[in-house]
């Protein structure tokens, strides 16, 4: 269903009269709950973006339900703003007050760099090389670690007698934990 274009300008007009004309007062109720947010959200929010994100949540969310006859177009917007602050509250509240502040710049922490195909088949070359010189005990562990459904592992001494001809074996052929983590990780099962 199509609006008329006289119908979206006069939508655009009343949003703009309301942010003229209810800035003030949503301002005041902003900083009536500036106090009750942490101080780590009160770092990178400022309040002047506090009140344009109310008011900007005023007229597109709520003023499509105004309805006239229900109150007047003052009352609207303070119950409105109000509502949406104590969410706001609400939502940055259960942080703790003295919360690390989060920078949004990315970290200087190495990246794991994603497997090259000609590392991710040398890794798998290694897994099945592993498995053909696996004892049978070992083989039976490789076929629970290396299959889709993940058993429960009982850490147990035919776990350990596994676990260390693994790490011997895998070691023999130039296999690290991290390759066989990230050969999991990109969604390859030993079968």
């Amino acid at each position: 269903m199509r609006t008329s274009p006289c119908a979206s300008v006069a939508t655009r007009f009343r949003q703009e009269a309301i942010v003229k004309n209810f800035t003030p007062m949503v301002a005041k109720l902003v900083w009536r709950y500036w106090p009750s947010l942490p101080m780590a959200i009160k770092v990178w929010l400022d309040i002047d973006d506090l009140v344009m994100e109310t008011l900007s949540h005023v007229v597109m969310i709520s003023l499509p339900l105004y309805r006239g006859s229900m109150a007047s177009m003052s009352t609207f917007v303070y119950m409105n703003a109000e509502k949406y602050m104590l969410n706001t509250v609400k939502k940055y509240g259960c942080m703790k007050r003295n919360a690390p502040v989060i920078s949004i710049e990315p970290a200087d922490l190495p990246m794991i760099e994603p497997m090259s195909l000609s590392n991710l088949y040398e890794t798998r070359m290694g897994i099945e090389k592993v498995y053909k010189l696996a004892s049978p005990l070992l083989r039976h562990q490789m076929r629970l670690w290396f299959t889709p459904p993940k058993p429960i592992v009982r850490k147990d001494s035919q776990f350990e007698r596994s676990r260390k001809e693994f790490l011997r074996l895998s070691s023999a052929c130039r296999l690290s934990r991290q390759d066989c983590r990230l050969l999991l990780d990109t969604g390859y099962y030993f079968l």
